[in-house]
């Protein structure tokens, strides 16, 4: 897809989520001043502790493009912008000061039970396509590859401050691989088709000490 193209999938993607019966309900509720206080000082956290997330992705992503474009974003957000000279943290304790709360209300608030659940319980997916380097005469059979797409699920469960279990799945459908090979000076010729498919499950905890 183009630039355009892009833009249009993703802009459809926000507008359906929007659309979404959970944000109705969310923006038809009136809000009252002690709701916008919580509202705000829960948003706070969670501004802050993203900033952590786009770190992890911008370390994990072998794209120089896409670093640099998390990168130039994350300095809006952190060092200054056209909206804040201190990071997008001000704009918080900016909207705070007008519901009535001090800079430490803002920054140093408890977070809501449901507030911590919410990055406790990370459900992700994946869909990858791999085409093969090998062909009916390369192939052999102790690898027998051929194009495959590979779906995986995960599930995140942090159920405390040091320690956090992984749970994953992955299916990898994969094309039946024809053979086809012969070796220079050997008569004969290996000729056959696999019925490959694989299954992988993973299990991982993680401590921190």
């Amino acid at each position: 897809m183009n630039q355009v193209e892009w833009r249009q999938e993703l802009g459809e993607l926000v507008r359906q989520a929007m659309r979404s019966p959970e944000l109705e309900h969310y923006f038809r509720v009136k809000i009252t001043k002690p709701g916008a206080q919580v509202l705000i000082t829960q948003l706070g956290l969670f501004i802050h502790h993203r900033r952590d997330c786009w770190a992890h992705v911008s370390g994990n992503c072998p794209h120089m493009s896409v670093k640099q474009k998390i990168l130039r974003h994350e300095y809006g957000e952190v060092i200054e912008d056209q909206y804040a000279e201190h990071g997008h943290m001000e704009l918080i304790v900016r909207q705070g000061k007008a519901l009535g709360l001090s800079p430490e209300e803002v920054l140093n608030v408890e977070p809501l039970t449901r507030t911590v659940r919410t990055p406790r319980q990370v459900c992700s997916d994946e869909l990858v396509s791999h085409e093969t380097p090998t062909n009916d005469q390369t192939r052999t059979p102790r690898l027998p590859d051929q194009d495959r797409t590979w779906v995986a699920l995960g599930v995140q469960y942090k159920y405390s401050k040091v320690g956090t279990f992984e749970l994953g799945y992955a299916h990898e459908f994969i094309r039946d691989a024809n053979i086809n090979n012969t070796v220079t000076g050997v008569p004969g010729a290996l000729v056959g088709k696999f019925d490959n498919k694989a299954d992988i499950i993973s299990v991982q905890y993680s401590h921190q000490f």
